[in-house]
C-alpha cells in the first residue's frame, strides 16, 4: 500500500526498492514538476529514520550540478521520506545490465563532475556512505547524478567513498572489473592519463577533489573519422580471424599449420599457436654454451595492448649491455594496472641458468615454462621467482625439455615520478 504524504506529492509509478528504502516516480502539484521519492516505511527503527533524515539534509545544504538537489525531507507518521528531483531513470547498473557503452567525450566531463560532487558533500562533513552503480543516474544528454541520498551505509570514511566512485566508472566505461585491464587499452579515444587518475584514486592516494583534477586534465581523443580506417583494436582482431581462418582451412585439409620461420635463420622456427600474442621477433642468437641455442625471443603481453617496446628486443642479445630492452614508463607501480608483462623465449637445448645483465634494481619477476604455447601466463609453470639487487641476476633452472620459457615481469622500480624497468642481456647456460 502506497505510503500516506503530504497532498502535494501524487505517486505516479513504483520504482522499487534500494535496500529498506522504497522508490516512487512522483508528480509535485504544486509545481507541476516530475520528483523522486524516497520513503522508509513502519518496519524502520526510529534510529534508522534519525539517520535518513540526517543524511538527506545534509546533502540538501550541498548545491552542485552533479548531486540529485533535495526539495523536502520530513517524518511521517510511519516512518520517514524526502524529495529530490528526478535525475531520469537511466542508472550506471542500468547501462552495464544492458551492456549499453559509454562514449568517452561524454563519459570523462560527467566522471569528472561525480567526482566534484562527491568532494563538494565531502567538504560538507558529510560522507555518502554506500556508492554503486546504481547510486549513479547517468541519462542521455543530461547531467550524471550522485543520488542513492539516505542509504544505510556501509562505510563512514570519505577514502573509501573515493576509492569506489573511481571503481565504478571504470567499471562501467570498461565493461570489466576495476583493475583487470587500463581503459586506454580497452576503450578508443581513451587517454592513459584517465588509467594514472583512476588506478590513484582506486589505491587511496587521490581525494575526491583530486580525482576530478586528474579527470578534468585528461584530453579526449576524437573517434576515427570516416574514411581514415578502423583503429588498431579492430585490425588486431580482423588479424587474429584471420589467422584462426588459416588453421582451420589447414585442419579442413588435413595439414598441420606450419611453424613461423625466424627471419634470418631457415632451420629454427616458432610454435605457429604462439603468434595470437606476439609481436616482434628478435634477431636468432647463438649461446655460446655447446647445445643450447636461443632462436626467439617476443613480448608476452596477453593482459596489455600486446606491444612493450618491441624494436629493442634487439638490445637483448647484441652482446652490449649498455643497450637494453626497456618495459614501457607507466604511472603506477605495475601491480595496479597488469599482473605483468614478459618476455616469451624460444630455446634449443636444456638450460640450467637464466642470466639477465644490466637488470633494473628492484624488478621482481617470475620464470615460467610450458611445453607449448599457452596464452594464460598462470597456465605455465612456476618455476623461479627472484627479485635483482644487483645489475646481475642467475636463476637456476630446473631440468625441463624442448618448450617455451616466460621471463614473467610482476614489479618495475620507480624512476623519478614514473615506473619502468630495462634488462641489457639476456642469455641461458
Amino acid at each position: 500500500m502506497p505510503p500516506r504524504l503530504p497532498d502535494r506529492y501524487a505517486l505516479e509509478v513504483r520504482i522499487g526498492r534500494d535496500g529498506d528504502v522504497e522508490e516512487w516516480l512522483a508528480n509535485d502539484v504544486e509545481l507541476q514538476r516530475p520528483c523522486l521519492v524516497r520513503v522508509l516505511g513502519p518496519e524502520s527503527t526510529d534510529e534508522r529514520r534519525r539517520e535518513f533524515l540526517e543524511a538527506v539534509r545534509n546533502v540538501a545544504a550541498v548545491p552542485h550540478l552533479h548531486l540529485a538537489q533535495v526539495f523536502a525531507a520530513d517524518e511521517l507518521e510511519d516512518g520517514a521520506f524526502s524529495v529530490s528531483e528526478w535525475p531520469g531513470g537511466i542508472r550506471l547498473s542500468d547501462r552495464s545490465s544492458a551492456d549499453l557503452s559509454l562514449d568517452p567525450s561524454v563519459f570523462l566531463p560527467n566522471a569528472e563532475g561525480l567526482a566534484s560532487a562527491l568532494a563538494a558533500l565531502h567538504e560538507h562533513g558529510e560522507v555518502h556512505g554506500a556508492i554503486d552503480a546504481s547510486a549513479v543516474f547517468f541519462p542521455i544528454a543530461r547531467p550524471a547524478k550522485l543520488g542513492a541520498i539516505g542509504r544505510h551505509r556501509r562505510w563512514s570514511l570519505p577514502g573509501t567513498d573515493t576509492t569506489t566512485l573511481a571503481a565504478v566508472l571504470e567499471e562501467a566505461l570498461t565493461g570489466q572489473p576495476a583493475g583487470s585491464f587500463p581503459p586506454s587499452q580497452v576503450v578508443d579515444g581513451v587517454s592513459p592519463a584517465l588509467d594514472h587518475a583512476l588506478a590513484a584514486a582506486r589505491a587511496g592516494r587521490i581525494d575526491a577533489a583530486g580525482l576530478a583534477e586528474l579527470l578534468a586534465s585528461v584530453p579526449v581523443s576524437a573517434p576515427p573519422e570516416p574514411g581514415r580506417g578502423p583503429s588498431r583494436r579492430w585490425v588486431m582482431i580482423s588479424l587474429i580471424l584471420l589467422v584462426l581462418a588459416v588453421v582451420l582451412i589447414a585442419l579442413g585439409s588435413g595439414l598441420r599449420p606450419g611453424p613461423v620461420a625466424v627471419p634470418g635463420e631457415s632451420g629454427e622456427s616458432l610454435p605457429g599457436s604462439q603468434r595470437s600474442t606476439t609481436t616482434t621477433v628478435a634477431a636468432p642468437i647463438t649461446i655460446v654454451e655447446e647445445g643450447l641455442r636461443v632462436s626467439a625471443i617476443v613480448v608476452f603481453d596477453p593482459l596489455g595492448d600486446g606491444e612493450e617496446r618491441d624494436s629493442e628486443l634487439v638490445n637483448l642479445t647484441d652482446g652490449d649491455p649498455e643497450t637494453a630492452w626497456r618495459t614501457e614508463s607507466y604511472f603506477d607501480p605495475l601491480p595496479l594496472i597488469k599482473a605483468g608483462v614478459g618476455l616469451q623465449v624460444t630455446v634449443t637445448g636444456v638450460p640450467r641458468q637464466l642470466l639477465l645483465q644490466a637488470i633494473s634494481p628492484g624488478t621482481e619477476l617470475e620464470v615460467r615454462w610450458t611445453p607449448e604455447f599457452r596464452r594464460n601466463p598462470s597456465e605455465w609453470e612456476l618455476v623461479a621467482t627472484a627479485r635483482a639487487a644487483g645489475p646481475t641476476l642467475a636463476i637456476e633452472l630446473p631440468v625441463r625439455g624442448d618448450g617455451l620459457w616466460l621471463v614473467w615481469i610482476t614489479q618495475v622500480p620507480a624512476e623519478g615520478d614514473r615506473y619502468r624497468a630495462s634488462i641489457g642481456e639476456l642469455g641461458f647456460r
